[in-house]
This record gives structure tokens, C-alpha cells and sequence, in this order.
């Protein structure tokens, strides 16, 4: 179990393929840490020191999200991905974790892809996978 205080404060992001698989982002102040395990990601782990404009942009995508009751309407699937995301500062902390993403919550789905691409590129400069 993750207790509150192992965890660094700033965003996590973690995801969880069915097929197996997984990707972990934390974003501490401005560094992007991540790490990819399983056979349908392709590239490993490192860091990337992201801009004031990055950092800035994944927080107001963060800004966006409406926090309301848990939609009604779900989805079951067998193939896809879970995506949770952490927010920590001191001993306060917001997780949400969705399968397909609900309406109010739809800026994380672009927060992630905005994460996994900045670690794309990140890993394709560094020239390795």
C-alpha cells in the first residue's frame, strides 16, 4: 500500500494497460520523472527537465477538471487502459482513477497524452528504448 508520506508532492500519473503494461509519470517542480514496463510501451524510463511553459500548461489543464460525484453511466470493456492521477501537496491529496474518462474529468485524458509525449520525446533524444 502507498502511504501518503512515500509520496513526493506534485502529480503522479499512472497507467495500467489490460494487455499488460505500464507507465508511471511525477512531476516534481519542474521535473518529469517516468518510467514505461510491459510489451506494448516501447520506450523504458528517464527524467526531462520541462519548461515554466510546460509546467504551466499541465496545470491549467488540471485547473479544468470539475470535481463532482461519480458519473452513473459506466463502461466495461476488456481491452484499454486505467488511468489514475494524483495530486499531493504536504498531507493533502486528490486521486482519481477512471477507465474511460467521465465528461467532467475529460482535461486528464489530454494531460496524459501531453505527459506521455513529452517523455516520448525525451527518450527518443536520449536515443535509447
Amino acid at each position: 500500500m502507498n502511504d501518503i508520506l512515500d509520496t513526493p508532492d506534485g502529480l503522479s500519473i499512472h497507467i495500467r494497460a489490460s494487455l499488460g503494461g505500464e507507465q508511471s509519470f511525477q512531476l516534481t517542480n519542474n521535473v518529469l520523472t517516468f518510467q514505461s514496463n510491459g510489451p506494448i510501451y516501447d520506450w523504458a524510463s528517464g527524467q526531462i527537465l520541462l519548461s515554466q511553459e510546460q509546467v504551466d500548461a499541465i496545470y491549467t489543464l488540471l485547473r479544468k477538471v470539475r470535481v463532482s460525484p461519480i458519473p452513473m453511466n459506466t463502461t466495461v470493456g476488456l481491452d484499454g487502459e486505467t488511468t489514475t492521477v494524483k495530486i499531493k501537496q504536504g498531507q493533502n491529496r486528490v486521486e482519481l482513477e477512471y477507465w474511460e474518462v467521465p465528461k467532467p474529468w475529460k482535461p486528464l485524458e489530454k494531460l496524459a497524452e501531453m505527459v506521455r509525449n513529452l517523455a516520448e520525446k525525451a527518450e527518443d533524444k536520449s536515443g535509447t528504448t
